[in-house]
């Protein structure tokens, strides 16, 4: 299923955040999830290995570690966007070239990461 250009993925990561949300929060968002027709993408060796580095080069501290295997996840399934409402570590102009910086090193395309808002919006220019 796509929304316009756009086919929704989730990681295993957000599955579980969305799992260990309390209800009716967890009811809400798997409605919304199922309602997407969302991708399931599943974490991988690569996935661990480019969120390590992410730590490692100091572009998400490493007591947010989910928050650099959701970008880790992204990258390495050549997602295009990273939407997300996470300012402190995920949109965040630092995290962003950062992120950018490393994948283009490791020969991954750039990803853009706005506001889910931001998203909607260009989209309704």
């Amino acid at each position: 299923m796509t929304l316009g250009v756009y086919t929704p993925v989730i990681s295993d990561i957000v599955l579980q955040e969305v799992l260990a949300s309390r209800e009716p929060i967890q009811s809400q968002l798997t409605e919304q999830l199922l309602m997407l027709g969302a991708e399931l993408i599943s974490l991988s060796e690569d996935t661990l290995t480019l969120a390590e580095k992410y730590i490692q080069e100091q572009i998400i501290p490493q007591r947010y570690r989910s928050d650099a295997l959701h970008i880790a996840c992204a990258t390495i399934s050549l997602c295009d966007v990273l939407a997300s409402w996470n300012f402190k570590h995920i949109v965040k102009l630092k995290t962003i070239l950062g992120v950018n910086g490393i994948n283009q090193m490791l020969g991954y395309p750039e990803m853009k990461i706005p506001t889910p808002q931001s998203l909607l919006e260009e989209d309704n220019e």
